[in-house]
């Protein structure tokens, strides 16, 4: 039924899925590798071998660094603001400077 160089799994945990296509994690797994209710997992098929896997969501970690460091240095979400105004023109400025030009 598997492959040769599948020699199993140290627990393994049976559940039934329910119609709708949902199904729960047991509570030690979850407490074992911090899974919270909304925590995005990937699934991988390997010809009916499923490998689950959490995605770590970057984007609030980031935004927990910006604001930290914006904090830490002393800077308003206003001056924040603003120096991303002036560098978004910066930037347009630096790509489609000969653009104007021949315009």
């Amino acid at each position: 039924m598997f492959p040769a160089w599948f020699t199993g799994f140290p627990v393994v945990h049976s559940f039934p899925r329910p119609a709708y296509h949902l199904f729960t994690l047991p509570a030690e797994l979850r407490a074992k590798y911090s899974i919270k209710p909304g925590d995005t997992l990937h699934l991988v098929d390997l010809d009916r071998v499923f490998i689950l896997t959490p995605v770590a969501p970057l984007v609030p970690e980031l935004t927990q660094e910006i604001e930290r460091l914006r904090q830490e240095v002393g800077l308003s979400t206003e001056d924040l603001l603003a120096a991303l105004g002036e560098q978004r023109e910066a930037h347009y400025w630096e790509h489609h400077e000969q653009e104007e030009r021949a315009a």
